[in-house]
């Protein structure tokens, strides 16, 4: 399965049971400016993505993200993406999040 979005979507993502009208709720995907540690495949990402990315392996968002117009990020499949769990976090999406996973290998995103 493939998900494409593009241009002026925005997700918000509440914490399970912190929203008032849904328990359970989840603006699917994620983004964000990413910045790998040293010899790491974990990746952190927050703030404005600024230039296309292509995220595998791990990631972790940390805060509210954008990813600006004009600019792809792509999810390999196989990848693990961990939002952080705060009350909400906001995933903007003015330029292109192209999420490639398959049935063999998807991509999984866990709060935590």
């Amino acid at each position: 399965m493939r998900l494409v979005l593009a241009a002026a979507a925005a997700f918000s993502i509440f914490a399970c049971g912190t929203h008032p009208e849904a328990a359970n709720t989840v603006g699917s995907n994620s983004t964000g400016s990413s910045s790998p540690s040293a010899g790491s495949k974990v990746k952190s990402v927050s703030g404005a993505v600024t230039t296309n990315a292509t995220w595998s392996d791990t990631v972790n968002i940390t805060a509210d993200t954008t990813i600006n117009a004009g600019v792809t990020v792509t999810v390999k499949p196989g990848t693990t993406v961990n939002v952080a769990a705060k009350p909400t976090l906001t995933i903007y999406v003015k330029g292109t999040l192209d999420i490639q996973g398959t049935s063999a290998a998807k991509v999984i995103v866990e709060f935590s």
